[in-house]
């Protein structure tokens, strides 16, 4: 199986891109029996935080396993070692700690794998964004940039069936490269007008305009959030409004749970829960997202194999 790229972006913060990102990564590893390597490349590093927990996340970084060591490397052009920043084994769920099928005959559960991210990271970006600068191209780092994540990614061979982006908002120069290397794109939205307006922004002068990567057929919106109370007709005009601006949505929304919050603890990397505890009402929600996910990346899934 090739791997497949996904980068989950947006320009608007608070939408849940991390969120969905672990989600993603969970069930595709339990449910699909999937290798996932998830790149964290949010300087707030709240991926690392949730498959790794704080103390796990000060291991990583300690330790140089992080994408901002990474970076930091390009930027003083010494060799940087892609594979040697990754940590292994980091979910979360005791169905994958004991190789627990999902369903009877489902595949063996695979595993979760992270290049984590720490706040130095922008920093460390900026660095690199000095040494890459051209007067003459002011794309110049992000294509240089692009060539070193490429050559690491390809540096892996296919170990893993799916790379998940954690994309900061806005177009920091890491995530500039992992939209360009992603071979499909999610943005979570809210059902808001604020929110259409950002992903029209983000189309229009970001994928198209900047980067030339636009294709609507690669490229999905998952609403996240979603309550079951106030303003159904002005919340239903405006899904209307966001297929009429040209953007297709996965057919799952993610409801806004007030027990969501028990899915990003993980204290230590020592602990576990499974699927139902950490996900509760929204287990099948999140069953769901990986099944429609896989499809939209692999829809010939026989012919890729």
């Amino acid at each position: 199986m090739t791997t497949k790229r996904i980068a989950v972006c947006s320009l608007k913060g608070g939408v849940g891109k991390s969120t969905t990102v672990m989600m993603l990564a969970d069930t595709l590893a339990y449910h699909h029996g999937a290798q996932v390597l998830v790149l964290d490349l949010d300087a707030q590093a709240n991926c690392g935080q949730m498959l790794l927990g704080f103390e796990g996340l000060r291991i990583a970084d300690a330790g140089g396993n992080t994408m901002t060591q990474w970076v930091d490397c390009l930027a003083r052009k010494v060799s940087a070692d892609f594979f040697g920043c990754i940590t292994t084994g980091v979910c979360g769920l005791l169905e994958v700690r004991n190789g627990n099928r999902a369903k009877p005959g489902a595949p063996l559960p695979g595993q979760i794998s992270i290049i984590a991210s720490s706040p130095r990271l922008r920093f460390s970006e900026l660095a690199f964004d000095h040494q890459a600068y051209d007067a003459d191209d002011h794309a110049a780092p992000r294509k240089q940039m692009l060539k070193q994540l490429d050559k690491g990614l390809r540096s892996l061979g296919n170990a893993y069936d799916y790379i998940l982006f954690d994309c900061p908002p806005g177009f920091t120069t890491v995530s500039q490269a992992a939209l360009c290397a992603a071979d499909a794109i999610i943005t979570p939205i809210l059902e808001d007008p604020v929110s259409l307006w950002s992903l029209k922004t983000l189309r229009d002068f970001g994928l198209k305009r900047e980067l030339n990567i636009w294709n609507a057929d690669r490229h999905r919106i998952l609403f996240t959030r979603v309550t079951k109370r106030g303003a159904l007709d002005e919340r239903g005009q405006l899904r209307q409004d966001t297929l009429l601006a040209g953007f297709q949505s996965l057919g799952v929304s993610i409801a806004d749970c007030s027990e969501a919050l028990r899915w990003t603890q993980r204290p230590d990397p020592e602990s576990h829960r499974n699927f139902k505890d950490k996900y509760g009402p929204l287990a099948t929600t999140v069953e769901q997202l990986g099944r429609e996910t896989a499809l939209f990346v692999r829809p010939n899934a026989e012919e890729d194999k």
